[in-house]
């Protein structure tokens, strides 16, 4: 069966209109006793509030909400300001943000916490990232590299998804054919609808027209994007009111709602055990590709990395966690090495989970590079008293499966500035890829 869940950016803090709109897809749901997510912008969660929206609101409240940024489209957006070099920096410029607009989001709403997060346009911040997963945000919604069977996978200690259908796309085309669609959508694993509620009313997005490369307008002089007719809109909520009838009453599907993978994702990052029993089949795998494992458990390439820390030091089971990727390419030795497991050990002492793998490491003296250092260390905890290392790559196998995180540059997309440079967020996105693993 396909899982579907309907995810709503509602986002339009420019006008009171949109909100509307909000409200009655809102009710389209729960009259079809659907518990949709509505990715709620924190900016338009205090418009709702100043513009005394109560009735927009408790719609929503109906449903999971999840955050959409605190200002999504504002100059300097989430990727302009974390594009630096210092990622601790970038971080703490993020959490100042995203602290308030998830404050803003829960005081509009009553929530304790939200589902998921759903990054604005293409903001594919690794900062983001992190920083959701640490705050028990694990959900990333929007995911920087579409997997064709509507899976979805693990990287940066959160579980993305890919939007696999854009209602506002669908349902207004003169030839929509609702059985098509239901049946392609059978064909996924998950089904992930993306709709913006001001694009059942406009014919462009709001942020196209008012901070398209910049700040337009001052704010509260916002220009008006087109409108539909009042009959077009209509035959919107209709065809949006039927998908959801028929979804809910075919059998290919069921409709959860997102707090139910938000519970499943969580165990699976943290309740993976790793024995001792398991490293021989754990190098085997590695050498014969070096990239995530799915047998005997699911597993990252810093997973086994530290995993293998474990048992230099310990013969109790290893449980999984949060890890991190690195800050700069990783260095490999270039000629062979012998290391002794007394220096296998020191240099494993200090590294953590915590932080960021490292570029490379010192042992014995020589310079050896973190995947080097991963096999050496599997060495060691099965038992060998010195390791003798040959040249190796350092980054994991990973293209073939995630092309789009090879190939990808945030600049010269959606409504970013022509002065944002992308000197670090899609190196850094490829730096991440020892945290990869796929959806089992």
């Amino acid at each position: 069966m396909t899982d579907v869940y309907f995810c709503f950016d509602t986002e339009d803090f420019t006008s009171d209109k949109s909100s509307t709109s909000a409200k009655r897809e809102a009710d389209i749901l729960s009259a079809n006793g659907i518990k949709g997510n509505f990715n709620l912008v924190g900016y338009l969660a205090r418009e709702l509030i100043r513009n005394r929206r109560y009735d927009v609101l408790d719609s929503l409240k109906k449903h999971s909400i999840s955050t959409h940024s605190l200002r999504h489209s504002i100059h300097p957006t989430i990727c302009e300001y974390t594009d630096l070099e210092d990622y601790f920096n970038a971080r703490r410029e993020f959490e100042r943000q995203e602290a308030e607009g998830l404050g803003m989001i829960k005081a509009a709403t009553g929530i304790d916490s939200v589902v998921a997060a759903c990054p604005p346009g293409y903001s594919m911040s690794y900062v983001a990232m992190y920083t959701y997963a640490d705050w028990d945000i694990p959900i990333f919604i929007g995911s920087i590299n579409p997997m064709p069977d509507g899976s979805g996978f693990y990287y940066c200690n959160g579980f993305h998804t890919n939007y696999d259908i854009c209602l506002e796309d669908e349902l207004f085309k003169d030839d929509y054919n609702e059985a098509a669609l239901i049946d392609r959508m059978a064909s996924l694993r998950h089904v992930f609808i993306c709709h913006h509620p001001h694009r059942a009313i406009y014919k462009k997005h709001w942020d196209r027209v008012n901070y398209d490369g910049y700040n337009h307008h001052p704010m509260y002089e916002w220009e008006e994007p087109e409108m539909y007719t009042a009959e077009e809109s209509e035959m919107f909520y209709r065809r949006m009111d039927s998908l959801a009838k028929v979804l809910k009453s075919d059998p290919r599907f069921v409709l959860p709602p997102l707090e139910t993978l938000d519970e499943k994702v969580k165990k699976d990052i943290f309740g993976r055990t790793v024995t001792r029993e398991m490293l021989p089949s754990i190098k085997q795998s590695l050498e014969k590709d070096f990239k995530w494992l799915v047998s005997p458990v699911s597993l990252s390439v810093a997973d086994c990395f530290f995993a293998a820390r474990h048992f230099l030091f310990s013969d109790e089971p290893y449980t999984t966690g949060r890890v991190h990727g690195f800050l700069a390419d990783p260095e490999g030795i270039t000629e062979s090495v012998t290391l002794s497991a007394d220096g296998v050990r020191k240099a494993a002492a200090s590294l953590s989970p915590d932080d960021f793998l490292p570029q490379f490491l010192f042992v014995d003296g020589h310079k050896v590079g973190p995947a080097d250092f991963l096999f050496a260390m599997l060495d060691v905890a099965m038992g060998a008293k010195c390791v003798t290392l040959y040249q190796r790559a350092q980054e994991c196998n990973y293209a073939g499966t995630f092309p789009y995180i090879k190939t990808c540059r945030i600049d010269g997309y959606w409504i970013h500035s022509a002065d944002f440079k992308d000197e670090w967020l899609s190196r850094r996105i490829r730096q991440q890829t020892w945290t990869l693993r796929t959806e089992l």
